[in-house]
């Protein structure tokens, strides 16, 4: 395997890890919080980006972007929550993991070759339109199967407003790194079609930020009066 192949799939990997792998130990384990899946991932990837890790350890790093995380997370905690409770205090070390996986993630990333994270993220896009068609053509059965409480529930998503924001996302990125129209507008119509399935006015959001890009792009008469 090439080292771009293998760049591609840890790139999936790390994406789906994070939108799956919360809302699977959420529901299977029985957890009371999607954030023990979030630490979870979390650990994965600080594990997997050691070398990263590094610049993250310097006392000058730790003492700027733990202060900062710190800094963010007391403010919020006042603003919108008030009260301290033991919940407050055992959130601050899975906010702190967060940061820090983000941070080591996004150095990762810059030093990607950027051919393998575009396709990365075709695959996380294609894979999405997947588990969109299985549930809906299931019926969602699989969701109820597994415990999920949502009566729609995008199984291993948790309900459909968070697969729509997760898939949302990859397909705009998609949408806007596609050069041929026709892949544009098979891409609009399936994401329209899930979207009234659902349904989901996320989902409509998205697609008229598309409609938006497409009309604005194009030099086609054609295409700017079949938008309306």
């Amino acid at each position: 395997m090439t080292k771009i192949k293998a760049e591609q799939y840890i790139i999936f990997i790390i994406i789906m890890m994070f939108a799956l792998l919360p809302p699977l130990i959420y529901t299977l384990a029985k957890a009371q919080t999607l954030s023990i899946g979030m630490m979870g991932c979390s650990i994965i990837c600080v594990i997997a980006c050691r070398k990263e890790l590094r610049k993250l350890l310097s006392p000058k790093a730790i003492f700027l972007y733990l202060g900062l995380a710190l800094i963010i997370y007391i403010l919020l905690q006042h603003l919108i929550v008030g009260i301290w409770t033991q919940k407050s205090y055992a959130s601050i070390p899975i906010i702190i993991m967060i940061f820090s996986a983000a941070y080591i993630c996004a150095q990762k990333l810059l030093s990607v070759n950027s051919a393998a994270f575009k396709k990365a993220i075709y695959y996380v896009y294609y894979t999405c339109c997947g588990i969109a068609a299985i549930n809906i053509a299931t019926q969602y059965d699989i969701g109820a199967f597994f415990g999920y409480t949502h009566p729609k529930s995008m199984f291993p998503f948790l309900e459909p407003s968070h697969f729509a924001t997760f898939f949302g996302v990859f397909f705009l990125i998609f949408f806007v790194s596609n050069i041929k129209t026709s892949s544009r507008i098979y891409s609009i119509a399936f994401t329209l079609v899930i979207s009234m399935l659902i349904p989901n006015t996320t989902m409509l959001a998205y697609i008229a930020i598309a409609l938006a890009i497409l009309m604005l792009s194009s030099r086609s008469k054609k295409i700017i009066l079949m938008i309306p």
